[in-house]
């Protein structure tokens, strides 16, 4: 019979990890040398240091680190899961935890009578009684197992898989119909462990035979059954176990787990390398992100320098100009039509020179606006429904009303129609008053 599972003593382990290589070792046991350190280290199981082996292939001394005691006797035996010494198996800490059982030994019996089934069995009974009544719904059927069998054959498929989801359980396992993962108008049997799990189905197989009526085929039930696991192929591992001629799939529940736990293990590898794939490429992209922001940013710093390179020597230009031209009028080679008007306009182009500089950024030269006059509201144009208001108000003229508020305008104005404070806010930018940061209604 092959078993599940590989029990090694915590004691022997370590032994064998000082006394053999843990290439060799691990090859001994059918496993990778990465589960070999896992389970060390989960066991507390010391190992050699780098070199250990090498220092007493030439004779020197490398001390061996002694096996501290146990704190938890669940430890004691350390299990490798997958198949016997010799082939493929793995160890796994989430497993092991769970599945703290003795080794069978001998192969797991199907019963022949089911009793106290699992739950899941329960709602498959019921589901298929419904069936046989024509009253089966949608929802008894999105939480019956993946059993396609006769009804002759069902009795014993429902054995099986209540054997089956025990035996899984106990190691550790656990057992779910839920939406197909790939399809979401269709529902599976899931055998999982954490996060990771695989579709499970049993079917009967038919046969076909030509129809009586000479048109088409007919199909049989053969009473043979076939458990398979979804998308086995890809991981180059068994999936389906069949009824032949010297075994049945009653005889197999060990053969089914142990190939369970290989697919599981196959399937949380594969999600791992996707994690890894994932995360390098985030790491690539977020790299990549920030090159081409670098980029970016070097282009915009070698235009803004191209850019003030310009204005620096434009700005040289105007003001070589601007020298020549000065002395040209002061020698009397040329003579503006308006002296004052021309020395206003000079001051203001050496300005824009050193304005325009990027060694000197001169600050904006304010300009010659005339200020507004104050002017009395009666000489001004108002609304027949502004006048009122502001005769309320009691102002006099134009910097008064500047001095006012908007709330104290609407105040006066009332609940009623609406517009004295922009009529206001008009008037005065009109006679150029600032009104910046005063929020009104242009029209």
């Amino acid at each position: 019979m092959t078993s599940i599972v590989i029990t090694i003593d915590r004691d022997d382990l370590y032994k064998e990890v000082w006394s053999t290589p843990g290439l060799t070792l691990a090859k001994k046991y059918g496993i990778s040398d990465v589960a070999l350190a896992k389970a060390c280290k989960r066991h507390d199981i010391p190992r050699p240091p780098r070199g250990h082996w090498a220092k007493l292939a030439h004779g020197k001394e490398s001390p061996q680190i002694p096996l501290p005691p146990l704190t938890d006797p669940r430890l004691k035996e350390v299990r490798f899961y997958g198949g016997e010494p010799g082939a493929r198996a793995f160890f796994d800490p989430d497993l092991e935890s769970l599945a703290e059982r003795p080794l069978r030994a001998a192969a797991t019996a199907v019963p022949e009578r089911l009793s106290s089934p699992h739950p899941l069995i329960v709602v498959t009974q019921e589901y298929r009684k419904a069936v046989d009544a024509g009253k089966a719904t949608d929802r008894e059927r999105a939480r019956a197992l993946s059993v396609y069998v006769s009804r002759g054959t069902l009795p014993r498929a429902l054995r099986i898989m209540d054997t089956l989801i025990k035996g899984w359980e106990s190691v550790g396992g656990a057992v779910t119909v839920d939406r197909h993962m790939h399809d979401a108008t269709k529902h599976a049997t899931y055998f999982a462990v954490g996060e990771d799990q695989v579709a499970v189905e049993l079917e009967e197989k038919q046969e076909r035979t030509p129809a009586k009526s000479g048109w088409g085929y007919d199909h049989h039930y053969t009473g043979q059954l076939v458990l398979r696991l979804e998308h086995a192929w890809d991981a180059k591992l068994r999936g389906t176990w069949a009824d032949g001629k010297r075994q049945r799939v009653e005889e197999l529940i060990d053969s089914i787990i142990t190939g369970l736990l290989r697919r599981i293990d196959h399937e949380k590898q594969e999600r791992l390398d996707h994690e890894i794939s994932a995360r390098q490429s985030d790491r690539a992209k977020q790299r990549r992100g920030t090159a081409e922001r670098h980029v970016a940013e070097e282009q915009k710093r070698r235009e803004q320098l191209k850019v003030e390179v310009d204005r620096w020597h434009e700005a040289e230009r105007i003001r070589h100009y601007l020298s020549v031209l000065d002395t040209e009028v002061g020698l009397g080679n040329l003579k503006p039509h308006n002296e004052e008007a021309f020395r206003r306009w000079l001051k203001w182009a050496f300005w824009y020179a050193d304005h325009i500089d990027p060694l000197i950024r001169a600050e904006p030269l304010p300009e010659d606006v005339e200020p507004p006059t104050n002017t009395p509201l009666e000489k001004l144009e108002w609304t027949r429904h502004t006048r009122p208001i502001l005769e309320r108000l009691g102002v006099g003229d134009t910097d008064a009303l500047h001095a006012l508020h908007e709330d104290e305008i609407r105040a006066a104005e009332g609940d009623g129609r609406r517009g004295a404070w922009d009529e206001v806010c008009r008037v005065l930018e009109g006679l150029g008053y600032d009104m910046t940061g005063r929020r009104y209604w242009l029209h």
